[in-house]
């Protein structure tokens, strides 16, 4: 498929000039000496330096609040929201895991994809019909280091009872 056929196909009203140079401008694509255009990122991500990480911020937690919104207001007709937490993974692992759960996460957000695009009405204008909505579905992985409190010394038996500070708050009477 030409690459002027697949920008037409997609349905934006971007000349495909300007779709090309702006994917060559962030690294998506590359122009090979023969003309050919080749995929080099399958997804444009901000780089760290860039104000499009503020917009995904923005974005991506509004989403996922309103989910959990929806979820306890309409507890009858919840939307997907779903994660799974382990508390005691080594770090040794965590190289691994973060790979194998991206490749994952990848696959996922590729069938969610061709999901949402066979109902796109852009692309399919046979997609049923009904109110314009948009739909987003995500994936995330989080890690973090588990801080376990150190457990108190052990008192003997005869040690006296520490007098207890008054909760914050508390008027004190002097003595």
């Amino acid at each position: 498929m030409s690459f002027a056929r697949l920008v037409r196909e997609i349905g934006i009203d971007i000349p495909v000039r300007a779709v090309l140079d702006e994917l060559l401008h962030i690294g998506s694509a590359a122009l090979l000496p023969d003309g050919e255009v080749e995929l080099r990122r399958e997804v444009h991500i901000p780089t760290a330096e860039s104000e499009g990480k503020l917009v995904l911020l923005g974005s991506d937690t509004a989403e996922l609040f309103s989910t959990i919104m929806h979820n306890i207001e309409h507890g009858d007709a919840p939307w997907l929201q779903r994660k799974v937490v382990y508390d005691n993974i080594g770090s040794a692992a965590l190289p691994a895991l973060h790979d194998e759960a991206r490749h994952a996460g990848l696959d996922f957000i590729r069938r969610a994809n061709a999901l949402l695009a066979s109902y796109d009405r852009d692309r399919h204008p046979d997609a049923p019909g009904g109110r314009r909505s948009r739909v987003v579905v995500g994936v995330y992985y989080f890690e973090e280091p588990v801080v376990t409190p150190e457990p108190p010394d052990e008192e003997p038996d005869d040690a006296p009872t520490p007098k207890r500070p008054a909760p914050p708050g508390r008027i004190r009477r002097k003595s």
